[in-house]
């Protein structure tokens, strides 16, 4: 199966995003601790956060034969040099380091979970045992992640489940691209 790379229909290859948790300002209103702001956790102040639909890259790898969806490439990133000199990705590699960066994002997500209050102890414990079990390299581990996040998916989630969620998509996106390469690298 021959892979191509097309610019992210969602960030057109600038790699991330208005953070919309803090409507781009770095920062939220806080009652918590009394008036005045807290710096957002999902941009950590920069009012921008990766573009989870391309793991930050700016663009997808698809198969060679599907069809064009009208999006044009873009070469705002150097990855996106699309040129027919560019020799084709070296698979193995990139697999290795999109299963680091899966390794990573479960790490994290798993110090945020600790850090964070709100949850029960008995939770934390649960996710973290089933999180620290999963074979990051496993065929169907995106979308086993992907149901685990759905389950806490309700219209009155509090903002920590919110986030929750999100991280556990994004790892959820990593594992699809370890998946992804895993697949093209034969």
């Amino acid at each position: 199966m021959s892979l191509v790379r097309r610019a992210c229909p969602i960030c057109h290859g600038s790699r991330n995003l208005h953070c919309e948790f803090c409507a781009g300002r770095g920062y939220r209103e806080s009652a918590r601790s009394g008036p005045g702001q807290e710096t957002c956790t999902m941009c950590h102040g920069s009012g921008r956060r990766m573009c989870y639909p391309c793991g930050g890259e700016g663009y997808n790898l698809v198969p060679a034969d599907s069809p064009d969806l009208g999006i044009e490439e873009t070469h705002s990133a150097p990855e996106a040099d699309l040129d027919g000199e560019t020799p084709p990705p070296d698979y193995t590699a990139l697999y290795h380091e999109a299963l680091e960066e899966a390794q990573r994002d479960r790490r994290d997500l798993l110090d945020w979970l600790w850090s964070s209050e709100g949850f029960r102890s008995d939770f934390k414990s649960q996710l973290n045992d089933w999180l620290s079990a999963l074979d990051l390299s496993a065929e169907g581990t995106k979308e086993n992640v992907q149901a685990k996040a759905d389950l806490w998916d309700l219209p009155d989630k509090a903002t920590k489940t919110g986030t929750l969620i999100l991280k556990m998509r994004g790892l959820g996106r990593s594992c699809g691209k370890v998946d992804l390469y895993r697949t093209a690298k034969g």
